[in-house]
């Protein structure tokens, strides 16, 4: 009564359910920690410690290792190379000419090439959460076929501390400098790595303002706004660290097991020390100060009276290990976003039609990263750089180049190709294809990760080189046509 009255006039009220379960208060989301903050405020405390964890699962961590290296050779493979679409013939075989040659001397560093160091930003971003690409126009001397070079720069090297406001007034936000209509103007970057000492640092730790013509930043935005990257191990890596705990100490619980052959046990001696004496020879017995034995395959270890060995029960690791093993892997696996057969290698129950679904959903959600992240943020701006070169050096005749810039620079990037899951069949579905007019030769051909016109010449060249028999009539390679007329 009295709190029906209390009620009706409002001095207390009601909980009603609300509309969204998920938004209720109740003792089921007490414990669900849920903030509210901004897509870079959220990132700025736990960033560098994401990062650091992350590499220390790459580094420690198998599957961890093997999801992310799987990744990366079915998103980049071996290259992704770009087909020049000029209309003119003679320019657009000079710079395929060129693109080699760039290619092999493309690292700043000297480590890799431009396609390694495609591989290497993917890896990057994946583990750390980004990595930043600077352009390193060079002197034409000789030295380079092109002048024209890149150099990967870690995460750190933009510092994510870096937060004020310039002397032109614009404003840093963790290492990026931001104009006022906030775009990106300049990145500041550690002249040397803040975290690589050696002890031959040549310069006291500073930063540089580079201008955003010269950077590029490689990361994959989760939300609106977001400037800087997350490492995608981040909802793998409590999974990964407690699996591994367990796998090792359930490792080391049956090898303990395992050593054990056998347990002598003594009776009862007559007088209170006679354990301490050999029973044959009356010579002392050594026994460990801290009461600990040594456990050794094969050997009979001995008790003291009244001692006896009881080993925990435990889980036996039956069918049940083997269950909780591939839940575990199962949860590490989704939070890679990569299909659990790949992940792990396990094909228990994969025919060839589960093999292709699950394949094709996850070369999907490849090529988007490709396109979207690979191609976009480094391959297009480096091959801009990598024509204006070629024109500003000489290396390539374009003329009215800058005004017909976008001509000489449209290209489409072909990926490395990915092999047949049934060769026949998929020959013959793409002869189909072509035959019926729902696919061209070329785009038949770019899937595969080779270029027609490569194709073409290497079938002449091919044509050009035939055997001929010794009769002098050209050998036919058609079965076919043989006896006909």
């Amino acid at each position: 009564m009295i709190k029906a009255f209390l009620s009706r006039v409002g001095l207390i009220k009601n909980e009603s359910p609300r509309p969204h379960e998920a938004a209720g208060r109740g003792r089921r989301f007490a414990s669900v920690h849920a903030p509210g903050s901004g897509p870079n405020a959220i990132l700025s405390g736990d960033l560098p410690e994401l990062i650091r964890r992350s590499r220390a699962a790459y580094r420690n961590n198998g599957w961890i290792k093997q999801g992310l290296q799987r990744h990366v050779s079915n998103t980049v493979g071996a290259h992704i190379t770009p087909l020049f679409k000029v209309a003119d013939e003679d320019i657009r075989n000079a710079l395929r000419q060129q693109w080699p040659l760039f290619v092999d001397r493309a690292d700043a560093d000297g480590a890799l090439n431009f396609y390694g160091q495609l591989a290497l930003a993917d890896l990057t971003r994946r583990l750390a959460g980004e990595c930043f690409v600077r352009i390193r126009p060079r002197r034409n001397d000789g030295a380079l076929p092109v002048p024209l070079q890149v150099q990967l720069l870690e995460p750190e090297m933009v510092p994510l501390e870096k937060t004020e406001v310039a002397p032109n007034g614009n404003q840093i936000i963790h290492g990026i400098e931001f104009n006022r209509r906030g775009q990106r103007v300049a990145y500041h970057v550690y002249t040397e790595h803040p975290l690589d000492w050696t002890g031959a640092r040549r310069t006291y730790l500073r930063t540089v303002r580079i201008p955003t013509r010269f950077m590029l930043h490689h990361y994959k935005p989760e939300r609106p706004g977001q400037i800087r990257g997350k490492p995608e191990t981040v909802q793998s890596l409590v999974a990964a660290f407690d699996y591994a705990e367990y796998s090792q100490s359930e490792l080391v619980r049956k090898k303990a097991k395992a050593a054990h052959t056998a347990v002598v046990e003594r009776g009862e001696y007559p007088e209170e020390e006679d354990y301490l004496y050999d029973p044959m020879t009356g010579s002392p017995i050594g026994q460990p100060d801290d009461g600990m034995t040594t456990i050794e395959p094969g050997a009979y270890n001995v008790l003291l009276p009244g001692e006896k060995v009881k080993f925990p029960d435990g889980d036996n690791t039956g069918s049940g290990y083997s269950d909780f093993q591939r839940w575990q892997l199962l949860s590490m696996s989704a939070g890679m976003t990569q299909p659990y057969p790949i992940f792990t290698g396990d094909m228990t129950g994969i025919n060839d039609r589960l093999w292709r679904a699950i394949t094709n959903e996850y070369y999907r959600a490849l090529d988007m990263d490709r396109n979207h992240l690979v191609v976009h943020q480094i391959c297009d701006p480096v091959k801009n750089w990598f024509v204006d070169t070629c024109w500003l050096n000489s290396l390539v005749d374009m003329p009215d180049y800058q005004t017909r810039r976008s001509e000489y620079q449209a290209v489409a990037w072909q990926p490395h190709g990915r092999k047949y899951l049934h060769p026949v069949q998929d020959v013959q579905a793409r002869v189909m294809e072509i035959n019926a007019g729902l696919q061209s030769r070329s785009a038949s051909v770019a899937d595969l990760g080779r270029n027609a016109e490569d194709v073409d010449k290497q079938q002449e060249a091919d044509d050009a080189r035939r055997v001929y028999p010794t009769n002098g009539s050209t050998a036919n390679t058609n079965p076919d046509d043989e006896g006909s007329n």
